[in-house]
């Protein structure tokens, strides 16, 4: 999704947000999610240069960083595990919580009306609210043709 502009409805999450007495429990969420999700990326990456090392990749570094940042991300996934378990596994549910409402409103293709129709109504009003709209709508909008216009021109010269 890309932000149209900024409005009143992401300022009011902000505000929210802050009313919330520990923050540092939602930082040790996300930061461990992010690292696992990191360190899978990168397990994903050091594979496909075992696999595929002939492939064309267009940006190839010396091996040594992938590794290295590896390690790290090992470092960041398994360390919250030992020091704070339950906000671990409060970020697992969370992120875990996410695979049946993706086949459910995603990935399920002969869902009854109601679903469909809950499903883009939710969509619609997210869209409305944060100000933002889906990748294909705004490639097709005509702010993205004017911007791609512009970018062809600055090719030119």
């Amino acid at each position: 999704m890309f932000n149209c502009s900024v409005k009143l409805c992401p300022c009011i999450v902000t505000v929210v947000l802050l009313f919330i007495e520990d923050i540092y429990m939602l930082i040790n969420y996300v930061s461990f999610v992010e690292a696992l999700f990191t360190l899978i990326s990168v397990s994903g990456l050091l594979w496909l240069r075992y696999k595929m090392p002939d492939r064309h990749r267009p940006i190839k570094v010396n091996i040594v960083l992938p590794i290295a940042f590896f390690v790290i991300c090992i470092f960041l996934v398994t360390l919250p595990v030992f020091e704070r378990p339950q906000e671990v596994c409060v970020g697992l549910v969370i992120t875990l919580s996410g695979i049946p409402v993706y086949y459910i409103f995603i990935e399920w293709n002969k869902k009854p009306a109601w679903i469909q129709k809950t499903s883009n109504y939710l969509n619609s009003t997210c869209a409305k609210m944060f100000m933002c709209v889906l990748e294909e709508d705004y490639l097709n909008s005509t702010c993205a043709k004017m911007f791609m216009c512009v970018l062809e021109e600055g090719k030119d010269n």
